[in-house]
């Protein structure tokens, strides 16, 4: 049995709702490292809403000409298994393979 939980005016929803609405990256050295702000889906009386947040950011992984895309959270009881790959050629992304 699954039991929804909203997140109406409650503390919880503060750890993860913020009211950022543009994605930062950051580097190293002259690499990309993290692309921070992404969408995370609150459960509402109506299914699930997606919410913009600063509190996710995706890791950015470079190998020759593919990057791998992985999804986290700066919040540890956060989850996720979405992870991309991306094969790129001449600074344009030629394939996108889902993992």
């Amino acid at each position: 049995m699954q039991i929804p939980i909203l997140y109406l005016e409650s503390s919880t929803a503060e750890l993860f709702m913020s009211n950022v609405n543009e994605m930062k990256l950051s580097y190293r050295g002259k690499q990309l490292d993290r692309i921070i702000g992404g969408f995370l889906e609150i459960p509402t009386t109506n299914g699930f809403a997606p919410f913009f947040t600063d509190k996710v950011y995706w890791d950015v992984r470079v190998n020759g000409n593919r990057m791998i895309l992985e999804k986290k959270s700066f919040n540890k009881e956060l989850i996720f298994s979405d992870r991309q790959k991306l094969l790129f050629e001449g600074g344009k992304i030629v394939e996108l393979i889902n993992t």
